[in-house]
């Protein structure tokens, strides 16, 4: 369903920590016109949590706007399923094309506890999704059983490359996953829902000569 350059593009805020929406419009207009096949809004380094629901969903519609025909991923990074699972629903009620999915971020959650969120997200917005699985980061590592449980629902699809243990999986050939960069190399997946990659930075300076570049590596498949 996805492939080429996704970028997943932080919230832009003014000086008093208002929505710094023509700047948002400004960049994700940039990033369209430079090639991008689709972009991933409300992303996080920290920001995700500080947005209000109506927010995000605003971000979406500029996002939408500037894209065209381009699908839009919401980032869905919430405190409690029943947050993550309201927000999916606005979310592709807003026609929002997809999800990618943080772990929940108050504390180191259980395997249970980590699936089950994923789940009724997936049934909640009913689109496809990305299991943003950064061990590293965020102290949760979605392993190897986990992502084979997670396997059984078509709509979960995709995964970091930072999730190592599980692209040995892509690898070995086992079912449809697809793996999406998110550092500065290209990299093209094998089967599945999603192809291509999702970069937080790629296409902040030289946009078309670094989505050209990256484009033609997932056409040669480098």
């Amino acid at each position: 369903m996805y492939c080429g350059v996704s970028p997943a593009v932080r919230p832009r805020f003014t000086e008093n920590g208002e929505l710094d929406l023509a700047e948002m419009e400004r960049c994700f207009g940039l990033q369209a016109d430079a090639g991008v096949y689709g972009i991933i809004v409300c992303v996080s380094l920290g920001e995700n949590m500080t947005l209000e629901p109506e927010e995000t969903l605003e971000i979406l519609n500029i996002a939408r706007s500037a894209a065209g025909s381009k699908p839009v991923l919401m980032t869905v990074c919430e405190s409690s399923t029943k947050r993550g699972a309201a927000a999916a629903k606005a979310a592709a009620k807003a026609g929002g094309s997809g999800f990618m999915v943080l772990p929940g971020v108050p504390y180191k959650s259980a395997p249970e506890e980590t699936l089950t969120p994923v789940q009724t997200i997936a049934a909640a917005g009913g689109l496809p999704i990305m299991v943003y699985n950064n061990p590293i980061a965020y102290g949760v590592d979605v392993t190897i059983p986990m992502f084979e449980e997670l396997a059984k629902n078509d709509l979960v699809g995709a995964f970091p490359k930072e999730t190592v243990a599980v692209y040995k999986l892509v690898q070995a050939g086992k079912r449809h996953w697809r793996t999406a960069r998110t550092s500065p190399s290209s990299e093209q997946s094998a089967h599945g829902m999603f192809q291509g990659r999702a970069s937080p930075g790629l296409v902040h300076s030289c946009r078309k000569a670094s989505i050209g570049f990256s484009c033609a590596a997932l056409r040669a498949g480098k």
